[in-house]
């Protein structure tokens, strides 16, 4: 019993032709219903009901407002058959709810497309594919699916009272821990790409790693996703960070004991700090939205980093750069969207950077891909021309900002902690 259910695919095959039956027997306003509820085609399950909406969708793009049988049927080019069409027209089928019923078909296809996905991970398996192969595979589909969220128009009543409009005392968005950058940005806002892209050497993963921590400390749950460096490197930034004691000293063990007793204090504080680090490599697109969906669902996940965009491994190979680099652009701003948290990609720039007397970035320096600067909702800059392994001014140089304004923020660099700070006054850094 249990083997034929398993084989019977997920269907809603009733909704379907309670919609169709609804269309097509005089009821034109039926579709409009079931397209804004984010209905299409693809969502059926049976071909004749399949192509029968196809047809009634492609007739009411023609300005088509009464659809009669006989222009369904000649819209449809032969794909139905006279008797099936009949057979649909004379069923007993009332209108019914055809917002409820679109919402059956398209559940009934999601769960169509998640068995497919685990059936080809079960296929790849039995033929002898490595878990990563079917670990991209899989998950590639299963991301397809769950971003296949399709919802219909909503009343401005229904957008304003999720607004939450009124005095906070929060800010919009997640405190980067630059008071000058979110001054500019308000924060990082949920749904939001942030970009922050730099020179290799220009501290970028300092940067990124110093906003992590600040909104971990503020009790805000953090994913790392780092492909550069493993997570033992980056636990001994943040203990670095933490403690005020120099890196290298930490990493050498030159440690006194009264700096001893200092890094315990912060291993302790950072123990408690909602810090999540993902370090596998290779990693694939679909390894990194499977893990947001699945910790975000877990834990009330608020910000997402990932360390950095050209190091992703692409879906496909044989395609060129700039179009693998596109993909991934755009599957990181849905999934941001989808999951309601703020995503920040480091990137690298260019070269072309170092041909100028400036050494200005542009969002033209984007490596490899135009995408990123279509894509992100903000582009930041680092750049720290001026500093020195000491330490030295940095600039934070918002390129592109959705929500605001454009600005140049000062930051403080401290080379031996590899730390950045808001900026300071004076001596005593």
């Amino acid at each position: 019993m249990s083997e034929t259910l398993l084989q019977l695919p997920p269907n809603a095959d009733e909704s379907e032709r309670e919609i169709l039956a609804a269309i097509i027997q005089g009821h034109p306003e039926a579709l409009d219903e079931a397209l804004a509820s984010g209905l299409r085609s693809e969502h059926f399950r049976v071909g004749l009901h399949k192509d029968t909406f196809r047809a009634s969708e492609q007739l009411r793009t023609k300005g088509v407002e009464d659809l009669d049988p006989v222009a369904v049927y000649q819209e449809a080019e032969g794909r139905i058959e006279p008797d099936d069409l009949a057979a649909l027209i004379g069923s007993s089928y009332a209108t019914g709810n055809v917002g409820y019923h679109s919402r059956q078909v398209m559940r009934a296809a999601k769960l169509r497309g998640l068995k497919a996905a685990y059936q080809d991970g079960l296929m790849l398996i039995t033929r002898g594919r490595e878990a990563d192969e079917v670990l991209a595979t899989v998950g590639k589909s299963i991301v397809a699916v769950l971003d296949d969220q399709a919802t219909g128009p909503e009343s401005i009543e229904d957008v304003l009272l999720r607004l939450k409009l009124g005095p906070t005392e929060t800010e919009p968005g997640l405190a980067t821990g630059f008071q000058g950058l979110d001054d500019v940005m308000s924060g990082f806002r949920p749904g939001n790409l942030i970009v922050l892209a730099a020179r290799p050497g220009h501290g970028k993963t300092a940067l990124a790693t110093c906003m992590s921590l600040n909104a971990a400390r503020d009790g805000h749950a953090v994913l790392y996703i780092s492909l550069e460096m493993s997570s033992e490197e980056l636990a001994l930034r943040l203990l670095s960070l933490e403690s005020g004691i120099e890196h290298s000293r930490i990493r050498d063990g030159k440690l006194d004991a009264p700096s001893m007793e200092r890094v315990a204090t912060a291993q302790n504080d950072l123990s408690r700090c909602p810090f999540m680090i993902f370090d596998r490599t290779p990693l694939h697109m679909s390894d990194i939205a499977a893990a947001v969906r699945v910790i975000a669902r877990r834990k009330n996940l608020e910000l997402v980093v990932i360390d950095y965009l050209q190091l992703i491994e692409p879906a496909d190979r044989k395609v060129i750069r700039e179009q693998q680099v596109a993909e991934m652009s755009r599957t990181l701003k849905t999934l941001a969207k989808s999951v309601g948290i703020p995503i920040v990609c480091l990137a690298q720039l260019n070269r072309s950077i170092e041909s100028r007397d400036n050494k200005r970035p542009r969002l033209s320096d984007l490596r490899e891909s135009g995408a990123i600067e279509q894509d992100a909702d903000c582009v930041l800059f680092l750049t720290n021309q001026a500093a020195t392994d000491a330490g030295g001014e940095a600039q934070i140089i918002v390129g592109k900002n959705r929500h605001g304004r454009l600005d140049d923020i000062t930051i403080d660099w401290i080379g031996n902690r590899m730390e950045f700070r808001e900026r300071t006054i004076g001596p005593g850094i």
